[in-house]
């Protein structure tokens, strides 16, 4: 009796494990049999390449959102747990180069191996199971067919090919590529400028041989101007890079280590932003715009310093949820046409949204607006969105800032007057007028008062940017044929203007080796030339006679006494302050003790005459070819 009492108890306690191990000895040998399978039929013929192709799309490139999703959430919840903790040291200088290594060669390998194991590996499992059922599988066994060769090889060497590439990502332009690996900084620079002129000559043959629009593409009279102007400044900040980036060099506050990938991700900024202005797809503008933000964050923080690297991180933030809220207003634009327009790329397309926006859903087009408007207004730097826009200008290289004020904030208020025209095709829609005229007007009496506070002499027309933009978008927001024109004529004028600004000022900055107002004194004794530059650029952006900037003014002020009178007051109040703000700020610069002589400017003055020339034309003279293509755009914009 007792012995078979035993033997139960034996049987309770002992059996469940040694089965378990043996469970798990016989699964592991399951594993490891499956594995010399892979490896002995992965060397045996037919090497079935299209299978192994299919494979790598399905791993790779359908595991490409989620990946970059998770990385993005991983890195930003590391770095600001990080930052908290290097605080306590006085190190958070140090919180990129972390962040970095450890994504690099730690959590991004993983991370990534965890994701593609729970997406890839739970779909193959999934479709191998149902193959198995439907007794798929045997026929395959049936039919001569090496199921282990047909169906496990492909995927465990196409898992084997991706990860790496998912872990590390990289864009595939040879300009890029080309740029990013020359190892001489001037012949980068040289390369750089020709093949910013070679864009800006493209640009030009697009006036006169226009393709028909596709589904992603469109050339049409809004954005041909914005695309010659758009390359054309890009082309003469490269010319101003050159000679800029080469001082700091000399100076040492640049290593040619940090410069490695500065004229790649210069023309990838600039391809974004053309990308951006071509673009008749809607999820393309919003990709477009996102590159462009991304290529602008990582040369803001070129000089790693601690203060420019915080102002990449808040420009990265601030314009990670400005272009999060655009992405839902894209979203919500697509679901009010999806019903029209049905399912696909027609319904992304800008033609077919403005030909058939009176159809769709007026409420969903409302939100959707209201979406878009905040989130590419963070990019105009409308306010209260502006932060990032004065710490990006100030920390950053100054053909940085000069394409920044010039161009990127062009192609964010072009975002928006592409929306506009959808809303205004749509007689029951919000209409955006009154959105944008107080926006405008908050951003430029805000930037008008907060320039008597500005210490820091690429701070102060970085407010100046944005008191541009609020007159600019408060003109659209006006509407009609002469506040359109004039909102035209305006952003190319500030474009031009602001950019030869800042190429005045970042020779400032390198002959008087500051950025501080008070220390920058006596120009006009100092550098005389230099001083001149300034002084023509500060008067044309303050609207003065005769220049191009006083002409879009006046027609923007006139049109809004004609249209809302009482708009007026705040409009011009808001002007004026500006003004005496710029002049009180800059009398010292020119015209102050002469003080410490400084060093001479060995860069190049042409790019900075060249755009203040183009402004006194424009204030004189207006070309008729020009005045009919901005009247039709006028029109067109309603």
């Amino acid at each position: 009796m007792w012995l078979e009492r035993l033997a139960a108890f034996l049987d309770r306690i002992w059996l469940p494990p040694v089965r378990l191990f043996l469970s798990l000895v016989e699964v592991l040998g399951q594993h490891l049999l499956l594995l010399f399978a892979v490896v002995r039929w992965a060397l045996r013929p037919p090497y079935r390449i299209g299978v192994l192709l299919e494979a790598m799309v399905f791993i790779g490139f359908e595991s490409l959102p989620i990946v970059l999703l998770i990385s993005l959430f991983v890195g930003a919840v590391f770095a600001l747990q990080l930052s908290s903790a290097l605080r306590t040291f006085q190190a958070q200088a140090f919180t990129g180069a972390t962040v970095g290594l450890a994504l690099a060669r730690e959590l991004a390998p993983v991370f990534t191996s965890i994701v593609v194991a729970a997406r890839a590996g739970a779909g193959m499992a999934t479709e191998l199971g149902s193959m198995r059922i439907t007794e798929q599988i045997d026929a395959l066994a049936t039919m001569a067919v090496n199921p282990v060769q047909y169906l496990v090889v492909p995927r465990v060497f196409a898992t084997t090919c991706m990860l790496p590439l998912l872990a590390v990502l990289g864009i595939p332009a040879a300009s890029l590529v080309l740029l990013a690996f020359v190892p001489s900084y001037h012949l980068g620079a040289r390369l750089n400028s020709l093949a910013a002129g070679l864009t800006f000559a493209a640009a030009l043959a697009l006036m006169q041989m226009r393709p028909e629009p596709g589904d992603f593409l469109l050339v049409d009279d809004f954005n041909v101007y914005l695309i010659v102007l758009n390359t054309f400044v890009g082309f003469t900040t490269s010319l101003y890079s050159a000679s800029y980036i080469d001082h700091e060099l000399d100076t040492g506050r640049l290593t040619p280590a940090y410069l490695r990938f500065y004229h790649a991700m210069y023309q990838a900024m600039m391809g974004a932003m053309n990308l951006a202005l071509l673009a008749n797809n809607i999820g393309l503008l919003w990709v477009a715009v996102e590159f462009a933000t991304l290529s602008t964050v990582i040369m803001v923080g070129i000089y790693r310093t601690p203060q420019a690297l915080e102002a990449a991180w808040k420009y990265f933030i601030l314009g990670s949820v400005g272009i999060g809220l655009a992405f839902f207003g894209t979203i919500l634009v697509y679901l009010a046409a999806q019903g029209v327009l049905g399912e696909g790329l027609a319904a992304m397309a800008l033609t077919r949204l403005i030909a058939e926006g009176a159809r769709f859903d007026p409420a969903l087009l409302n939100l959707a607006f209201v979406f878009l408007l905040v989130g590419y207004g963070t990019k105009v730097g409308l306010v209260p969105l502006h932060a990032w826009l004065p710490d990006a200008h100030a920390e950053g290289p100054t053909p940085i800032s000069a394409v920044l004020s010039g161009l990127l904030l062009n192609v964010a208020i072009y975002a928006v007057l592409r929306f506009k025209m959808v809303m205004a095709a749509n007689p029951e829609a919000l209409a955006p007028g009154p959105l944008m005229v107080t926006m405008g007007l908050a951003s430029l009496l805000f930037a008008a008062f907060m320039l008597y506070r500005r210490k820091d002499i690429k701070r102060l027309f970085a407010f100046s940017s944005i008191e541009h933009m609020g007159i600019i978008t408060f003109t659209f927001g006006m509407g009609g044929p002469v506040a359109n024109f004039a909102g035209l004529l305006h952003m190319t004028m500030h474009s031009l203007t602001k950019s030869a600004i800042f190429f005045a000022v970042g020779h400032v900055a390198q002959a008087k080796g500051t950025q501080k107002l008070a220390q920058i004194t006596g120009l006009a004794t100092t550098h005389p030339l230099l001083a001149w530059g300034l002084a023509l650029g500060t008067i044309a952006i303050m609207g003065f006679p005769p220049m191009g900037v006083f002409m879009s003014e006046f027609l923007v002020v006139s049109s809004t006494f004609a249209r809302q009178p009482l708009l007026a007051i705040p409009l011009i109040l808001g002007i004026l302050i500006a003004t005496g703000a710029l002049l009180m700020r800059l009398q010292g610069v020119l015209f102050g003790p002469s003080g410490d002589p400084g060093m001479p400017v060995r860069g190049s003055y042409v790019p900075l005459f060249l755009h203040l020339a183009l402004v006194l034309v424009a204030g004189i003279w207006l070309p008729a070819p020009l005045v009919r293509w901005f009247e039709h755009v006028a029109r067109l914009l309603g």
